[in-house]
């Protein structure tokens, strides 16, 4: 068996990501839902982000997407894209901040089912363990807030719409992994948000027609610029190059550390004081991630679970 262990590159890629939007809970909240709705938020961040995608890609060699490979990249835009930024903002929109951060943190959880039941993955002991420890102490993070806040959570139809949106995520993580061997990160992000945006185009550009630009300050213009460039465009790139060389179970994992990072912007821009809970929290979520990133996988039992999920995914359609 030899180990393979994501680079310090990966790991700075998924640090970047995780605290890109643990501050998008925060910052999104801004523009939605009283400048814009979530439906056309939705559709402006897909849209401009397509046109980003595709400028940079300019500068890269062009690839040729297989015919065999289509149905599995539709398959990615509609989980990863369209379902998923659906789901997350209207979900957010009718939910509070903490209500959708600990729903989200059942991500891994649900990434690491759909790897041992698609990719054929084999459940580890250091990957289950460093799962529960990141479940953990992100829920002492959430829980560490103002009681009134944090009482029972009580699903909403928002809370079910984020639940919804870790599911699709997670399946999303899952059936793209095959694609990374094959295709350069640019050319997959690229093509899956031009087919995120051509599918809910004719559905969702009537909201344009009422967003009021007038009515905008720098504030929400810098918050709706963090959004498209920071939570959307940087952070999807950066999760598909790390994709490339990371388990869908480790990249999933440092969801837990969303609310650390909202935790702590929170505290630095004087919303509320980091206690010593949320400390040790940060540090037992560090320690469940460390563990995931640690687990071994042969080179041949890789490439045998992407035959395999070539394969059973395909059937799914």
């Amino acid at each position: 068996m030899q180990k393979q262990k994501a680079g310090w590159g990966v790991h700075l890629a998924l640090f970047t990501v995780n605290l890109l939007y643990g501050a998008n809970y925060l910052v999104a909240k801004q523009v939605m839902p009283k400048h814009l709705d979530a439906y056309t938020f939705i559709l402006l961040r897909l849209s401009i982000c397509t046109v980003l995608f595709w400028l940079v890609g300019c500068f890269f060699p062009k690839q040729q997407i297989q015919k065999e490979d289509w149905l599995r990249i539709i398959g990615c835009s509609l989980f990863g894209m369209t379902l998923n930024q659906l789901l997350f903002f209207k979900g957010l929109s009718l939910t509070s901040s903490i209500n959708a951060s600990l729903i989200m943190i059942t991500t891994p959880i649900c990434v690491l089912m759909m790897s041992a039941i698609i990719l054929k993955d084999r459940l580890q002991t250091k990957q289950v363990v460093g799962v529960l420890c990141g479940l953990s102490g992100a829920a002492m993070i959430i829980l560490s807030g103002n009681p009134s806040k944090t009482q029972a959570l009580q699903l909403s139809s928002g809370d079910l719409l984020i639940l919804l949106n870790a599911l699709s995520f997670a399946l999303y993580l899952v059936i793209a992994k095959p694609l990374m061997a094959k295709y350069h990160p640019l050319t997959l992000v690229k093509w899956m948000f031009l087919l995120a945006t051509i599918t809910v185009l004719p559905f969702l550009f009537k909201g344009l027609y009422q967003v009021n630009l007038a009515s905008w300050d720098g504030s929400i213009w810098l918050s709706f610029l963090y959004v498209i460039i920071g939570a959307t465009f940087m952070v999807y790139l950066l999760n598909t190059v790390a994709l490339k060389k990371a388990t869908p179970v480790l990249l999933s994992t440092y969801i837990y550390l969303q609310p650390f990072f909202a935790a702590l912007l929170a505290a630095l821009f004087g919303l509320e004081m980091i206690s010593i809970q949320q400390g040790i929290a940060g540090i037992v979520i560090i320690f469940g991630v460390n563990l995931v990133s640690k687990s071994k996988q042969s080179p041949q039992k890789s490439e045998d679970s992407v035959k395999n999920a070539e394969n059973e995914v395909l059937d799914l359609g």
